[in-house]
C-alpha cells in the first residue's frame, strides 16, 4: 500500500491558475487537462460546476466579469505540452479597453498570479497574436498589432525563456491629453550551463572592474560562454536611447518635484533606467520606499521617509529616448583567469532622423569640430517644388509648390532675428537684419563615435589581493569630420591586505580630459567623499583606507585620500560601527563634518539618539549641527513602531555665530505586516524658521498606506499622503515651424490647435517652480466587495498641488450579482480638475455621470439590456465660462439568441452646449439625437457572418452653419445612416481571421466614407 501511494505521489502534481469568467460564458479549459476527480476547488464562486476532459462548464454564466482562483490535482504527463488554447468558436477574446482595463484593476486588487509548474522537455506558452489593417477613402488609416506571448521551459536540454508584446501600455499624465507610449519589447533567451543567448530587445549588463556597469537598452542579441576558467561575450545591437547624468539643487523641506530628463525627448527618462543618488547613497523607487518618479514628464518626488534638506546633494543618471541619431552598439569581452578585456563602442548613424542636409549644409558639418552646429536653414528643392524664393538675399513666402526652397526657422532672443511670425498668414516674414526673433537655420547634434579599451587583472595570493584595470578611448565627436578625434585613457590600481584583525588597502586612480567611460553610476560616492556636485572628468586620486576589528562586532576604520584636479586637496576620514552605533567623520580643508547615531536594543524597545555637524571654511563661512532623539518599539513580529525628532540649526559667522535658519522635523509612524491587513504611516510635523527675515514655515506630512484583503470576496485599500512642494506652473506654448513639419494646426473659427501631422506648430511645455515652499496631497481609495445582494468597486484619487488640484471618482455597483433574472449596475463618475494653461489663467473642469443597466435574463436565449446615461461638464478659464456640455441617453438593447443572434438597438438622446468664450451669440444649443438599427451574427461551422445598420438622426436648435466646429465635429446635423457588414473564419482552436466593412454617410462636408479592416488573432 505504502508503495501505491508514494507512486501515486509521484504521478500526481497539483496545480493553482486564475481564471477569468466573463458573462454568457460557461466553459473554461484548464491548463492541464488530465484533472482528478473530487480535487477541484475554486474561490468565491457561487455557481455550481462540473469538470469534463478538461474542461470545466458553469451551470450559469457570471452576471459581470469575475476572477477567480482555481486549485487541482492533475496527472503528469511529460508528452503533453501544457499550452493553454482558447475555444474561438464559443466565444472571442476580442475586448474593449474598458473591459480589459477592468479586468486588469480586477487582479490587481485580488493580488492573484498564474502559478505554472515545468517538467523536462516542456515548455510553458500562452498569450496572443492580433493584427488588423484598416483603409478608408483616403487611404490606409491604420496599421494596429497586438502581441503577447510569455514561453519557459526545456527543449532538448536547453533553457528557453522569451517575452513578446507589443501591446501599448497608455497612459495620460494629469493636466493633459498626451499619450505616454512604452517601447515594444520582444526578446528571446537560450541557455545551457556554459552558454547563454539573447536576442530581440534586451538590457545589456556588463560590468567593468572599478568602473561600474555598461548598462544600454538595445535591439540586437547578446551572447556569453563561460568554462571554468575562459570566457566570452559579445552583444550588438542599435540603440535609440542615451544616457545623461544631471546634479539637482535641492530645497529644505521641498520633497518634490525635481525634474530630470531631456525635454526635446519623446521619453525623458526611460522607465526603469533611473539611478537616484541621495548625498552618494543609492536610493530605491517606489511609494514605500524613497521616491516615485512619473517617466512621462522626469518628476521625482521624494516620500516622507527620506528628508530633504538644502545641504543634500542629489544626482541622476538616467537614459532617454534619443531625438538626433541611432547608434550602433558592439561590444567584446574575454576573460582567461584573472585577467579581463573588453571593447565597446557606440557610433551615432550619419543619417539624421529629421533632416537630409543639402550640399551647402554639408559642406558646413564637414568643417566643425564637435557638439552642436548651426547650419543655414534653406535649401534649394527645385523650381515649383518649394515654399519660399530668394528676393534680395532673404527668403520670402510664394505659397505651397510655388517657390524653389524650403526653409526651417528657428526661434531666437528677440531682435537677434531677420524674420517675424505673420499672424495673418502663419509664415514667415522678413522684416531686416537684427530685428525679428526668428532666423533661418537650424540648430542640429552632430553625429559622434565612442571606443573604448578595456584590459583589468585581479589576483588573490593568500591575504593580498591586486586589482588593476585601464581603459584607452577613442572619441570622434563629429563623424562628419573624422580626422578630428580625441584619444583619452584612465586606470586604477588597488592593493589589500586581509587578516582576521586587520585590513589594509591602498588605491590609486588616474583620468586624463579626453577619456570617454562608458560604464554609468560609479562616481556618485566619490563626488560625496570630496564636497563635489561631480568629479570633473579628468583627476587624480589616491586613497588608503585601515580598518581594525580589536574586538567581535566592533569595527574601527581609518581613511586618507588626496585629490588633484587643477589644484591638490586632502581628505581624512573615521568610521566605527558596533551592533549598537555608528560613526562618521571625514575632514577636508574647507570642510569638516562628524555624524554619531547610537541604536543600543532593549528587549523590544530601541532608543535611537544622533547628532550631525558640518562646517564650511570657505567663502560660505557657515555650519550647522544637527540633533536627532527617537525611539522604536517592536512587540511581536509583525508590527514596529517609530518616533522621532530632529532639528538642524544653520549658522553662518560674520563677527560671531548667528543662527540662520532652523529646520525642525518630528515624525511617528510605524508598520504592520499581516496575512490579511498591510499597513504602513508615517506622520509628523516639519518647521522652517529663517531667522534672517523672520519668515516662519510650518506643514505637517503624512504617508499612510492600507490596504486589508479578507478574502477575494472583499479588499479594501487607501493610501493617503500630504508632503512639501514648490509650487509649479506648467505652460504650454505653440511655436511656429516651418509649414507642414508641426504636429498641431489652429483651427480658425475656435482659435483651438487641433492634433494634425501635417500641421504648422510645434507643441512646447515649460514649467517654471516659484520661491515657497507649500503643501501637495494626494489620496487613492479603492473597494472591491462583493456579496449575495451586491458587489461594489470603487476607486477614488485626490491631488492637490499649489497650481493643480483634480478629483477622480468612479464606481461599480451591481445589485444582484448572484442572480440571472434581474441585475442592476450602475457607474457614477465624478471629475474636478484645475490647471494652469498658457496666457497665464487657469482652466477648471468640473464634471459628473452616470451609467445605468439594468439586464433581465427570462429566458436561456433572451437577455434584455436597458441603458441610461447622464453626463454634465463645466469649463472655465480663469473667471470666463469657455464651454459647458450636458448630455443624457436612454436605450434598449435586447440579445435575442435564436438560430440567429440578434442585437436590436433602439435609443434617444440630448446635448446641451455653450461656448460662450468664442460663440457667445448663440446662447444654449440643443441637439437632440434618435438612433435606431441592429446587429446579426450567425455561424456555419468555422465561420461566423457579421451585419448591422444603424441610423442617427440629429437635430440642434440652431442652423447647421452656426454649429461650432468643436460640436458639429462630433455631433454633425442631420440623418447619418452607418452600416457594417463582416466575416470571421476560426479554422483551428485559437486561430482567427477576420474581414470587416464599414460605410457611414455624413451630411456635412465628410460625405461618404468607407473603412475596411483585416484582421487576425491567435489564442494560445
Amino acid at each position: 500500500m505504502s508503495f501505491i501511494l508514494l507512486l501515486l505521489g509521484s504521478l500526481l502534481i497539483r496545480h493553482e491558475e486564475v481564471l477569468i469568467l466573463e458573462p454568457g460564458r460557461t466553459a473554461y479549459p484548464l491548463i492541464y487537462p488530465h484533472v482528478v476527480n473530487g480535487t477541484l476547488e475554486l474561490d468565491s464562486l457561487d455557481s455550481g460546476y462540473g469538470i469534463q476532459r478538461g474542461v470545466l462548464y458553469l451551470d450559469f454564466p457570471p452576471a459581470e466579469t469575475l476572477i477567480v482562483q482555481a486549485r487541482y490535482m492533475s496527472l503528469q504527463d511529460s508528452a503533453i505540452v501544457p499550452v493553454r488554447i482558447h475555444d474561438q468558436t464559443t466565444e472571442t477574446r476580442f475586448a474593449s479597453d474598458s473591459s480589459t482595463r477592468e479586468l486588469r484593476e480586477l487582479g490587481e486588487l485580488r493580488g492573484l498570479r498564474v502559478l505554472r509548474v515545468q517538467t523536462e522537455q516542456t515548455l510553458n506558452v500562452h498569450g496572443s497574436k492580433t493584427f488588423s489593417v484598416s483603409v478608408n477613402d483616403r487611404g490606409v488609416s491604420d496599421v494596429d498589432q497586438g502581441l503577447s506571448v510569455n514561453v519557459s521551459g526545456k527543449l532538448s536540454n536547453v533553457d528557453v525563456e522569451a517575452y513578446l508584446t507589443d501591446e501599448e501600455g497608455t497612459f495620460i499624465p494629469e493636466g493633459t491629453t498626451e499619450r505616454i507610449e512604452e517601447f515594444d519589447r520582444i526578446a528571446i533567451g537560450l541557455s545551457q550551463e556554459q552558454w547563454k543567448l539573447n536576442m530581440g530587445d534586451l538590457d545589456l549588463s556588463h560590468p567593468l572592474q572599478g568602473y561600474g556597469v555598461i548598462e544600454r537598452r538595445l535591439q540586437g542579441a547578446t551572447g556569453k560562454l563561460e568554462f571554468e576558467k575562459f570566457g566570452a561575450a559579445a552583444a550588438f545591437g542599435i540603440d535609440g536611447t542615451k544616457n545623461a547624468h544631471e546634479v539637482l539643487a535641492t530645497t529644505d523641506g521641498k520633497q518634490g518635484p525635481y525634474y530630470v530628463g531631456d525635454r526635446n525627448s519623446q521619453q525623458p527618462v526611460i522607465p526603469e533606467s533611473e539611478r537616484v543618488y541621495l548625498d552618494g547613497v543609492l536610493m530605491e523607487s517606489g511609494r514605500d520606499a524613497d521616491y516615485v518618479i512619473d517617466y512621462s514628464t522626469g518628476e521625482i518626488t521624494f516620500t516622507n521617509y527620506r528628508r530633504i534638506e538644502a545641504t543634500s546633494r542629489l544626482e541622476v543618471d538616467y537614459t532617454y529616448a534619443g531625438a538626433d541619431y541611432r547608434s550602433d552598439n558592439e561590444l567584446a569581452g574575454f576573460s582567461a583567469g584573472p585577467f579581463e578585456a573588453a571593447f565597446y563602442r557606440e557610433a551615432d548613424s550619419r543619417t539624421h532622423l529629421f533632416h537630409t542636409w543639402s550640399a551647402q549644409q554639408q559642406v558646413i558639418l564637414d568643417t566643425l569640430a564637435g557638439g552642436d552646429a548651426i547650419v543655414p536653414g534653406g535649401r534649394w528643392v527645385g523650381e515649383n517644388k518649394g515654399s519660399y524664393a530668394i528676393e534680395d538675399g532673404h527668403y520670402l513666402w510664394t505659397g505651397y509648390a510655388a517657390g524653389d526652397y524650403e526653409v526651417s526657422f528657428r526661434k531666437v532672443d528677440a531682435g537677434a532675428g531677420d524674420y517675424v511670425l505673420d499672424s495673418d498668414s502663419g509664415f514667415f516674414r522678413y522684416v531686416g537684419a537684427d530685428s525679428g526673433d526668428y532666423s533661418a537655420e537650424i540648430l542640429t547634434a552632430l553625429p559622434a563615435r565612442n571606443e573604448a579599451l578595456f584590459l583589468s587583472a585581479n589576483e588573490t595570493l593568500g591575504a593580498l589581493n591586486i586589482a588593476v584595470s585601464a581603459i584607452g578611448s577613442r572619441t570622434t565627436p563629429n563623424l562628419y569630420n573624422r580626422p578630428n578625434t580625441l584619444l583619452g585613457h584612465a586606470h586604477i590600481m588597488q592593493a589589500g591586505i586581509e587578516g582576521q584583525r586587520l585590513a589594509l588597502a591602498l588605491g590609486h586612480r588616474l583620468q586624463t580630459p579626453q577619456v570617454w567611460i562608458p560604464a554609468d553610476g560609479d562616481d556618485a560616492g566619490a563626488a560625496d567623499r570630496w564636497n563635489c556636485d561631480s568629479l570633473p572628468t579628468a583627476y587624480n586620486e589616491q586613497n588608503l583606507e585601515v580598518s581594525v576589528i580589536p574586538i567581535d562586532s566592533l569595527n574601527l576604520g581609518v581613511e586618507s585620500g588626496h585629490l588633484w584636479t587643477h589644484q591638490h586637496a586632502f581628505r581624512a576620514g573615521l568610521t566605527s560601527s558596533a551592533p549598537f552605533f555608528n560613526l562618521r567623520a571625514d575632514w577636508l580643508e574647507h570642510r569638516q563634518r562628524v555624524a554619531l547615531d547610537a541604536y543600543p536594543r532593549f528587549g523590544i524597545w530601541t532608543p535611537l539618539a544622533g547628532i550631525g555637524f558640518e562646517n564650511f571654511q570657505n567663502t560660505r563661512n557657515t555650519r550647522n549641527v544637527s540633533p536627532m532623539l527617537g525611539l522604536v518599539i517592536s512587540p511581536f513580529d509583525k508590527l514596529t513602531l517609530k518616533t522621532q525628532a530632529s532639528r538642524r540649526i544653520d549658522q553662518r559667522r560674520d563677527a560671531e555665530w548667528q543662527d540662520t535658519l532652523h529646520y525642525d522635523r518630528v515624525s511617528a509612524g510605524g508598520e504592520w505586516d499581516g496575512e490579511r491587513l498591510t499597513s504602513s504611516v508615517n506622520t509628523g510635523i516639519e518647521r522652517i524658521a529663517c531667522l534672517d527675515t523672520g519668515e516662519t514655515w510650518q506643514a505637517f506630512f503624512a504617508d499612510i498606506y492600507t490596504a486589508y484583503t479578507h478574502s477575494t470576496r472583499i479588499r479594501l485599500y487607501a493610501d493617503l499622503s500630504q508632503q512639501t512642494t514648490q509650487s509649479k506652473t506648467q505652460i504650454v506654448e505653440y511655436v511656429p515651424v516651418e509649414p507642414g513639419t508641426g504636429e498641431y494646426a489652429r483651427d480658425p473659427e475656435t482659435g483651438e490647435y487641433i492634433p494634425d501631422e501635417h500641421g504648422n506648430y510645434h507643441r512646447v511645455v515649460t514649467t517654471h517652480e516659484g520661491a515657497e515652499p507649500e503643501i501637495q496631497r494626494s489620496a487613492n481609495l479603492g473597494t472591491d466587495l462583493n456579496f449575495d445582494l451586491v458587489r461594489f468597486w470603487t476607486a477614488f484619487t485626490y491631488h492637490q498641488s499649489p497650481v493643480s488640484n483634480s478629483i477622480l471618482a468612479s464606481g461599480r455597483i451591481t445589485l444582484f450579482p448572484k442572480e440571472t433574472l434581474l441585475n442592476l449596475i450602475v457607474e457614477p463618475s465624478y471629475r474636478n480638475q484645475r490647471f494652469p494653461t498658457w496666457g497665464g489663467m487657469d482652466e477648471a473642469l468640473l464634471g459628473w455621470g452616470t451609467e445605468l443597466e439594468l439586464r433581465s435574463r427570462v429566458h436561456p436565449n433572451y437577455l434584455l439590456r436597458l441603458e441610461g446615461s447622464y453626463d454634465t461638464q463645466e469649463q472655465y478659464r480663469g473667471a470666463q465660462p469657455l464651454r459647458s456640455r450636458q448630455e443624457s441617453s436612454a436605450g434598449l438593447s435586447p440579445i435575442i439568441d435564436l438560430w440567429l443572434r440578434i442585437e436590436p438597438l433602439i435609443g434617444f438622446g440630448t446635448l446641451r452646449a455653450a461656448e460662450p468664450l468664442y460663440y457667445p451669440d448663440l446662447e444654449e444649443i440643443v441637439i437632440r439625437k434618435a438612433w435606431a438599427g441592429s446587429d446579426f451574427q450567425k455561424r456555419f461551422g468555422d465561420w461566423k457572418l457579421t451585419a448591422g445598420g444603424l441610423l442617427t438622426q440629429r437635430q440642434p436648435n440652431v442652423p447647421e452653419d452656426d454649429l461650432p466646429y468643436l460640436i458639429s465635429r462630433d455631433d454633425p446635423a442631420g440623418l447619418h445612416p452607418g452600416w457594417t457588414a463582416g466575416v470571421t473564419y476560426s479554422p483551428a482552436k485559437g486561430i482567427n481571421l477576420k474581414a470587416e466593412y464599414e460605410g457611414n454617410f455624413y451630411p456635412d462636408d465628410r460625405g461618404l466614407e468607407n473603412e475596411f479592416e483585416l484582421s487576425a488573432g491567435m489564442y494560445f
